[in-house]
């Protein structure tokens, strides 16, 4: 899959942005891994 056209370009860009604003890292994604895991059960 090549991407090449500005506006394709545009709407990869915002849409890994956005996730980007909804990592989380560290003790903060071992909080959400470990809500994850107890809801499992």
């Amino acid at each position: 899959m090549n991407i090449t056209q500005p506006t394709e370009i545009a709407l990869y860009i915002k849409a890994f942005e956005r996730l980007r604003r909804m990592a989380v890292y560290g003790a903060e994604a071992r909080a959400l891994i470990v809500k994850a895991v107890e809801a499992l059960h």
